[in-house]
């Protein structure tokens, strides 16, 4: 009888171990599972990202290369335009330099005509002669 009890308790221990070890089992091969399949969503969202990514690293790329040549072509106007404003700088600061020498000739001219005027009118009477009609004209029209 000592063998049939500890045959059935042999039993009963191995059949509740047993039934323990597979539930056991099943829970961990469900849990893996679960682990698994959400470890393949991430890896799955994270490769749509990555490709998201990739494709708006391209676009950004492209934008890029675009805002260069853009760049390059600005640059290209803008120095146009500075070598522009040079030349027109150089001609006004001519234009400058040509009035004021004009202003100094007339300035000249006109303290020459004042002086020469002066002289003209102070002249005594008997200094005055002949002088042909027209010349006399021509000088008294001057101002």
């Amino acid at each position: 009888m000592p063998v049939r009890l500890l045959g059935g308790a042999l039993v009963k221990w191995l059949g509740g171990g047993t039934i323990v070890a597979v539930v056991l089992g099943g829970v961990g091969f469900l849990y893996h599972g679960y682990q698994t399949n959400r470890l393949e969503r991430a890896v799955t969202e994270a490769e749509a990202t990555v490709l998201l990514h990739r494709s708006e690293a391209v676009d950004l790329r492209s934008r890029v290369s675009d805002l260069q040549r853009d760049l390059g072509q600005w640059q290209a106007a803008a120095d146009e335009s500075q070598a522009r404003a040079e030349a027109l700088r150089e001609e006004l600061q001519a234009s400058r330099d040509t009035v004021r020498n004009m202003n100094a000739r007339l300035a000249a001219g006109e303290r020459a005509y004042r002086a020469l005027n002066e002289r003209i009118r102070a002249a005594p009477a008997e200094a005055d002669g002949p002088v042909a009609p027209v010349l006399r004209d021509t000088l008294e029209a001057l101002p």
